[in-house]
């Protein structure tokens, strides 16, 4: 077994891992969507100054050349765990890396976070062992089956368009209304950071905007495919509120099931938090509850 720091390079290796260990029904890992978001919009020079100083927060298990396990940062508090399901009994050792790092790098932090989806007993149990406590807020995940549908009559004149990475003022529209939905986050500041994503090399990444008659963007979503295309990954689905009851989710979700579906696709992964009425029309489109990710505080210093 060979225990190292990530390269630029082990992206893509990294991107295939979670797809192998995601699409076959493990609830260990994160989904392909989360790691290139991770990569292109949070540590654009947010957390870290760049992306190749993110991949020196990423540890790598090999075994027979093949990456069987990692652990990373999302934010600087924040680390995840990624194990196939064979190694699952790695995870301690992971645990006890992720502590000695963090000691040898930030010695003055005094706690991190780590994640466990609800079904992973063993990973509470284990994260319960180190005193970890579990806090209110909880991650959902909604799953939703792809088929072929007639798109819904909406009055407002709308329209769908793919976004090309090299459309720059398209780009710089999808920035500003993420900005406009939560101006609290820092993550997507510019269009760059779309058109970085879309250019991203390990996967079949998609966006979609929708524009009003004025070429306002007031809605749009993101598709991150995994490598051996059975899932979509929808992460942002952002929707200008004061649209929301004119029907721009529901005709944005329409055109992406459409296109998705006849790319084989078989279902996409929508999480993170939403508004009650957000959620009404995830579930009216056929969206389903799937799975929990739950937030453990663990204190690093004594």
């Amino acid at each position: 077994m060979i225990i190292r720091q990530a390269k630029v390079e082990d992206y893509s290796n990294l991107y295939h891992f979670l797809t192998k260990n995601y699409t076959c029904g493990s609830y260990l890992n994160w989904d392909v969507g989360r790691l290139t978001f991770c990569r292109y919009a949070v540590n654009n020079g947010i957390t870290f100054p760049g992306e190749e100083d993110w991949f020196s927060h990423i540890k790598v298990w090999e075994q027979d050349g093949e990456i069987v396990a990692f652990w990373h940062n999302e934010e600087q508090d924040q680390y995840f765990m990624q194990v196939s399901k064979a190694y699952k009994y790695l995870e301690t050792e992971i645990l006890e890396d992720i502590l000695a790092d963090v000691k040898a790098r930030f010695p003055e932090k005094e706690k991190i976070e780590l994640t466990a989806c609800a079904e992973d007993y063993e990973r509470i149990q284990l994260l319960e062992s180190y005193s970890a406590v579990k806090l209110d807020f909880e991650d959902e995940r909604r799953r939703l089956a792809l088929s072929e549908e007639k798109a819904e009559h909406i009055e407002k004149s709308y329209r769908v368009v793919r976004v090309d990475k090299e459309d720059t003022i398209l780009c710089e529209k999808l920035a500003q209304t993420y900005q406009y939905v939560w101006p609290e986050s820092s993550y997507v500041p510019n269009g760059k950071v779309v058109s970085n994503m879309l250019a991203d090399e390990s996967g079949d990444i998609m966006a979609w905007a929708v524009l009003n008659e004025e070429e306002k963007c007031v809605a749009y979503t993101m598709g991150f495919i995994d490598s051996v295309k059975e899932y979509a990954y929808l992460y942002p689905v952002a929707v200008r509120q004061e649209y929301l009851e004119e029907g721009a989710l529901e005709i944005l979700l329409d055109r992406v099931k459409n296109d998705l579906f006849h790319k084989k696709i078989q279902y996409v992964v929508i999480n993170a938090w939403y508004k009650e009425r957000e959620n009404v029309i995830f579930a009216k489109k056929g969206a389903k509850e799937w799975k929990k990710e739950y937030i453990f505080q663990l204190q690093v210093k004594p």
